[in-house]
């Protein structure tokens, strides 16, 4: 599935600090789920003969998970309530809101007071990952028990990790600006039988502030009905083959370049999928193509004269693939307009 976008970023006023979530590999941090896959993903594809064929089950609504999320979050007071077809927001008076998508299976929390009184620390000292995995942890078992569901042979993993951090500095100051971590955001994914879930569904993302508060939280997490069918992949060879094929840019020309390349299952998420598409194999390829337009300029100065354009392919690896409505490189293959 082609699937290019700006770079996420969210920003705050803290006292005189601009916050940036950072993704940069020098201030996020993977776990090792996330460090094996990038390890060997290229050489070894999904590192299994065959994948069971899943699918997403409904939700139980919004007024139902509105109901059970009001009595778990303690909220004072009845909330203001939005309600839509795609989604439902609720909103309190202390600050806290509440955006329930679709059937809900997928959530969003904030709680803009906690939020806005996080203790700040400095870059350097930043919580360690496997305690914001603990905090994050303790939560999901406590909080959204009733909602993060885990099917036979599944499981819930730390993922990956990320900063908001402040940059700014006193007024008087004449030194560099100082960098303040603001918040921390912490990822889990489901595996099942040990292959990790790719893309936005499966996952559950808390904001947790320096002193272990939780002060928002995102899930997509549908339960999984197994098909009883299983599906046979390909190996590492073909499937650098049909990434050739169907990604979006020539990954082996030059001025190309490959920044991480994932295999495992692959569920786009309440938003992005085909109600009726099943949760299959699939390697998520990012790259980047660097084209030269301004050939002059280039001559010049080499940093100068070109664009660089980046893109996230999703490239289905069973050799025999489920069509889906909203994943155009899974729908070409199940329709054999490309070969298999």
């Amino acid at each position: 599935m082609n699937r290019s976008s700006p770079t996420h970023v969210s920003m705050r006023a803290v006292a005189c600090f601009i916050a940036v979530f950072i993704g940069s590999a020098a201030r996020a941090a993977d776990f090792p789920l996330r460090t094996s896959l990038a390890a060997a993903s290229r050489t070894q594809g999904v590192g299994r003969t065959e994948l069971p064929l899943l699918r997403r089950g409904a939700g139980a609504g919004a007024a139902r998970v509105l109901e059970v999320m009001s009595a778990k979050l303690g909220a004072a007071g009845r909330p203001e309530v939005v309600p839509g077809q795609d989604r439902t927001v609720a909103s309190w008076k202390d600050g806290r809101t509440l955006v329930i998508h679709g059937d809900g299976t997928k959530v969003s929390f904030r709680d803009d007071q906690e939020l806005r009184s996080g203790p700040q620390v400095p870059l350097a000292e930043r919580p360690a990952k496997e305690w914001l995995a603990q905090v994050g942890l303790q939560f999901i078992q406590r909080e959204l028990a009733d909602f993060i569901r885990l099917g036979a042979g599944e499981k819930l993993e730390p993922f990956s990790t990320r900063v908001e951090v402040g940059i700014g500095a006193d007024v008087t100051s004449r030194g560099p600006p100082a960098e303040q971590v603001l918040t921390n955001a912490v990822v889990f994914t489901r595996t099942v039988d040990g292959v990790p879930v790719l893309g936005a569904g499966s996952k559950v993302a808390l904001l947790i502030n320096n002193d272990g508060k939780v002060a928002g939280f995102d899930f997509d997490w549908a339960e999984y009905q197994r098909t009883g069918q299983r599906v046979k992949v390909l190996g590492a060879a073909r499937i650098q083959d049909r990434v050739k094929q169907l990604a979006s840019v020539q990954v082996d020309a030059p001025g190309a370049a490959v920044q991480r390349y994932e295999c495992g299952l692959f569920d786009a998420g309440l938003r992005h999928s085909d109600p009726r598409s099943a949760v299959q194999g699939a390697c998520v390829v990012h790259a980047s193509e660097r084209r030269i337009v301004d050939e002059a300029a280039h001559a010049r100065n080499p940093a100068d004269g070109h664009v660089v354009t980046a893109t996230v392919d999703v490239i289905p690896i069973g050799e025999t693939v489920e069509a889906d409505s909203h994943w155009p490189q899974a729908r070409m293959l199940a329709s054999g307009q490309v070969g298999r």
